[in-house]
């Protein structure tokens, strides 16, 4: 499935093989995809689930957005390997404790410790590691959710 539009949300639920969907503004939301993701949009959440981990079949996720949150929902058995990065711009820099990476999984997180904090990562490999699992947000959070 390959979606594009030049604004406005978009709303998968359910596919036979890997999703792309490209939005220039609004939200995107996936739902009970079979295979691989990759969500793009220019402004708006992200928002994706896996329910079936199936070995067979690509599952690697690539979610971005410059300007909003994004969450993703992995069964507890998934075997992925992660990366996960929220960059600060602009006078966020400033405050302490705006933006965070919350996860249901043992992750290596590092935080610039610094006042000009420009950006939060988040590494690991889960049950040993497999498919990569790529999220990136400006001024928005992450979260891994079980």
């Amino acid at each position: 499935m390959d979606v594009t539009t030049a604004g406005g949300s978009i709303h998968v639920d359910g596919s036979n093989g890997p999703v792309e969907v490209e939005t220039a503004g609004g939200s995107i939301e996936i739902e009970n995809p079979r295979g691989a993701i990759e969500a793009r949009t220019s402004g708006g959440d992200v928002k994706a689930e896996l329910v079936i981990p199936d070995a067979g079949v690509d599952t690697h996720f690539y979610l971005k957005t410059p300007g909003g949150d994004v969450t993703i929902y992995l069964p507890e058995n998934l075997a992925a390997s992660i990366d996960a990065e929220i960059r600060i711009r602009g006078n966020d820099r400033w405050r302490d404790d705006d933006y965070r990476i919350y996860s249901d999984f043992d992750l290596e997180m590092e935080d610039d410790d610094d006042r000009y904090r420009s950006r939060i990562t988040a590494q690991g490999d889960i049950n040993g590691g497999g498919d990569r699992i790529r999220l990136n947000t400006t001024n928005g959070d992450i979260y891994f959710v079980k």
